[in-house]
């Protein structure tokens, strides 16, 4: 690369223009920024959803396993009896509260001390037989001591000795702390830092666990191949093993945590490159600017003997440049944003899909390159079509021409074109077209396509439109800005498409939530009925973190003056078809009573006529029936009078499909079902939480002490209020478009820089023009009123274009993305009140960016002005 080419080109005109090129670089940054954070969500999110299945390895061959139905104890003999097999050993694992600590959490692992000695585990798993130093066997085998990892012991203050409070389905327990165990530097310290090891007997009490374990560790001869032993340990258990029966290597992925994620993590990644696009827009305009500001330089320079691609190199590698700048400051701005206000999402959505401790939000350093990548990518992609035009342009022409007839042209470039046509037909293709996978989000990527590349257009369109308003209005000032504005409309064309894309975001985001939020609260009150909510440890809502409780105690409540009727609620995720499904298991009487869910069925002999609710609700109460989310229906294909059956420890259930109901729980449907079912096929006598409706005349205030009186000794009650349980339900769901707000922040950001950087560089480019209007008796404030109010007026129109796009986009997301990943159908809202303040804003924003470079200008000396080509 010629060196007098570098210094001529890039650094006497970036040292000249620091402030434009500083722009460019936060816009790389914010862009790489918001990418970064995105994918370290998404990662967190989808480690979380393997992690919560294979926090412990534990060094063994193979592993059974049957989901949430678990594996009855008598199986244990049939896995030892397969040939090949030198040990197994039962294991009993879930996730626990630590007694009188909010928040924190541990996951209790039940093991066979004797069944442990027989074991061959390989190195590399979290093997206790082999790093734990245990100073009480006794206490431990006799079931009243426990093996803490080293972090957790480290974090809550354990010495050998003291005791640890656990409290599980069955119960609170203390735990004399018998030993602690090390944990490998490459496990997940998440997750497996914070194990605790327990006898299987007494894990089992803990967690009300039965008969049954949660899997079964196994070691193979030497040599045994495990895959023959694999298939060895079915065929031997087919006849007694509940159907969602696994045998494969330890930490085997559940193929149905990727399909429940799989939408979150599509969404996430289309965010990061939502919020890269919105950044092309300012790059793509400084550089071109920039350009058009050296042409009569590089019309010399190829004069002199300068080659085309010599001038394109150097146009490129300055980009290059300032991108690995911009995205080296948008990785340590990423790395904050993912790692303090974003780790709450992740929580947020693991927690609610799978209960387990979230895995951290990082930003690693495969990530941070990654980055790196996509920032020099996008600078360069950005501004390779102006760098390609001004080495293509003749010499004399370059020589010949100024900045200021830079800017005339077509009011549609051919390529541009092409571009929105292509990509509007792609929308429509999309959205009316074959139902193929991930259509929806292909649809927003291409009508974003086409909104960035037809917006400079629109936009000209409009402002030519509202010139001849300012003349009428605006005396002089307006005259001025009403001139400009209809002579060189496409100046400030691109940044204010910046600001109506970033608006669009706005306007998609809002509408979003306003969407769900309005039918999740419609089926809340329908479907979460009840004036007091009883859980233990922490409410039903947040991820996974309560305690099940006896749902025997539903008869303990039902004896408390002032309650009139209580539902035990059993929830379970359990699989099928491919995935996980949602089971809402019921006492049907009492919830009959209590309810207000519509239920959609048609009558018992098939003629299509439609059967009172009770008459459907009776039905579930048999056992013999069940109903199907509307979701599920529309994801699974099944509809009403079909039979589905679920798995269970002792069999697949048999349910006729009896009706359907409106529900947004579960993205890949749900079950309801009674809760008798669970307990007799399931084995699984507990309650997630307890619905109860007051007699009348009983208050909140009233009854609440008397259910803690009755049943919370020992149970570390939560009794919450039907608004109070609405209320946190709500803020649930504000925690989901947490990650989204991030977002439009960060696009709205970049959004005002190309506003502010437009209209500096429309003023630079002004600055001759500005001086003769100053030479011919304008004032300062003429002049500063000119350029604030096109600012205005190019705001009013991107925010208007903005609003547009939002609604088209919102449109899309609701009809074909949320209902093909859920097929949650939300009803389509546009907040106009929300979004006329967001315009308003938008408006004000674009004047204000108007502002400092308008006072810049009118400061200039005029001799300075006038001399300026």
């Amino acid at each position: 690369m010629n060196p007098a080419l570098v210094r001529g080109l890039v650094l006497r005109w970036t040292l000249r223009h620091r402030l434009r090129a500083a722009l460019g670089i936060a816009a790389v940054a914010l862009g790489v920024a918001a990418y970064l954070a995105s994918a370290a969500v998404a990662r967190s999110v989808m480690l979380t959803g393997t992690a919560a299945t294979s926090a412990l390895a534990g060094g063994a061959d193979l592993v059974v396993a049957a989901d949430e139905t678990g594996l009855p104890t008598a199986l244990l003999g049939d896995v030892r009896g397969v040939p090949g097999v030198t040990a197994a050993a039962p294991l009993v694992t879930s996730w626990v509260r630590i007694a009188s600590m909010p928040g924190r959490r541990a996951m209790v692992v039940g093991i066979d001390p004797l069944a442990e000695t027989r074991m061959r585990r390989r190195a590399g798993g979290v093997d206790p037989s082999k790093n734990a130093a245990v100073a009480d066997p006794v206490a431990f085998a006799m079931g009243g001591g426990a093996i803490v990892a080293m972090p957790l012991a480290e974090e809550l203050g354990l010495a050998v000795g003291g005791v640890l409070h656990l409290q599980g389905a069955g119960g609170g327990r203390s735990f004399t702390v018998a030993g602690t165990f090390d944990i490998p530097g490459d496990a997940p310290r998440g997750n497996a830092g914070r194990v605790v090891l327990v006898s299987v007997g007494a894990a089992r009490l803990l967690l009300a666990r039965g008969d049954r374990v949660d899997r079964i560790d196994v070691t193979l001869d030497s040599g045994r191949d495990p895959g023959a032993a694999a298939d060895a340990i079915r065929a031997a258990l087919a006849p007694k093993a509940p159907p969602s029966l696994l045998v494969g290597p330890p930490g085997m992925a559940d193929p149905s945590t990727g399909d429940v994620l799989g939408a979150v993590d599509v969404g996430l990644k289309l965010g990061a490159v939502v919020a890269l696009l919105v950044g092309v827009f300012l790059i793509h305009h400084t550089v071109s600017i920039g350009v058009t500001e050296r042409r009569r330089e590089v019309g010399i320079l190829r004069a002199l003997g300068a080659t085309r691609g010599q001038v394109l190199l150097v146009f490129c590698v300055e980009a290059v440049v300032l991108g690995l700048i911009g995205a080296a400051l948008g990785i340590g701005l990423g790395w904050a944003v993912a790692t303090t206000s974003l780790q709450g999402v992740a929580s947020t959505i693991s927690g609610t899909y799978f209960p387990s401790e979230p895995a951290p939000v990082e930003v690693s350093a495969l990530l941070a390159l990654s980055g790196l990548a996509v920032g020099a990518f996008v600078a360069l992609v950005a501004a390779f079509v102006p760098a390609r035009r001004a080495a293509g342009e003749a010499p004399n022409d370059a020589v010949r021409r100024g900045p200021e007839e830079s800017v005339r042209g077509r009011l549609m470039p051919a390529p541009r074109a092409a571009a929105a046509l292509v990509f509007a037909v792609a929308t429509a293709f999309f959205v009316w077209g074959p139902d193929i996978r991930l259509r929806g989000y292909y649809a927003i990527f291409s009508l974003l396509v086409a909104f960035v590349a037809s917006a400079p257009t629109m936009l000209v369109l409009g402002a030519r439109a509202i010139a001849p308003l300012l003349r009428l209005v605006a005396g002089v000032p307006g005259e001025l800005a009403a001139e400009e504005l209809a002579r060189r409309p496409a100046r400030a064309a691109l940044p204010a498409a910046a600001l109506a894309f970033g608006l669009a975001l706005v306007v998609e985001t809002l509408g979003i939530v306003e969407s769900l939020s309005k039918g999740t609260i419609e089926w809340m009150e329908e479907n979460v009925a009840g004036d007091l909510f009883v859980s233990s440890g922490r409410t039903v809502l947040a991820g996974g973190g309560h305690t099940p409780l006896e749902a025997s105690l539903a008869g303990t409540l039902r004896s408390v003056p002032g309650v009139e009727t209580v539902v035990a609620v059993r929830t379970l995720r359990i699989p099928w078809n491919g995935t996980r499904v949602f089971i809402l298991a019921l006492d049907i009487p009492q919830f009959r009573r209590m309810t207000h869910l519509h239920v959609s069925g048609s009558d018992a002999a098939g003629a299509g006529g439609l059967r009172p609710r009770d008459a459907i609700l009776a039905d579930v109460e048999t056992g013999a029936a069940c109903l199907i989310s509307e979701n599920f229906s529309a994801l699974h294909g099944t509809q009403i009078g079909d039979t589905i059956e679920l798995p269970s420890s002792d069999g697949r259930i048999p349910l006729r499909v009896a009706g359907t109901f409106p529900d947004y729980s579960w993205p890949r449907g749900t079950v309801l079902m009674s809760r008798r079912v669970v307990e007799e096929r399931m084995r699984d006598g507990l309650a997630d939480q307890f619905s109860v409706m007051l007699a009348p005349g009983a208050t909140f205030s009233d009854v609440a002490p008397r259910v803690e009186a009755a049943v919370g000794t020992g149970r570390e009650l939560v009794v919450t209020s039907g608004p109070e349980f609405r209320a946190a339900a709500r803020a649930l769901l504000s925690d989901f478009f947490r990650l989204g707000y991030a977002q439009v922040a960060v696009s709205l950001s970049v959004a005002f820089l190309g506003v502010f950087n437009g209209l500096w560089i429309a003023v630079v480019l002004r600055r001759r023009e500005i001086g003769l209007l100053r030479a011919a008796g304008a004032t300062r404030g003429q002049v500063v009123g000119s350029i604030v109010m096109q600012a205005a007026c190019l705001g009013a129109v991107g925010a208007t274009f903005g609003l547009l796009g939002g609604i088209a986009v919102e449109w899309i997301a609701l009809r074909r993305v949320l209902v093909a990943d859920t097929g949650w159908y939300a009803q389509f809202v546009v907040p106009w009140g929300p979004l006329s303040i967001v315009v308003v804003l938008g408006v004000i924003a674009s004047a204000l960016a108007g502002i400092i470079p308008a006072r810049a200008a009118v400061r200039t000396e005029l001799r300075d002005a006038l001399s300026y080509e």
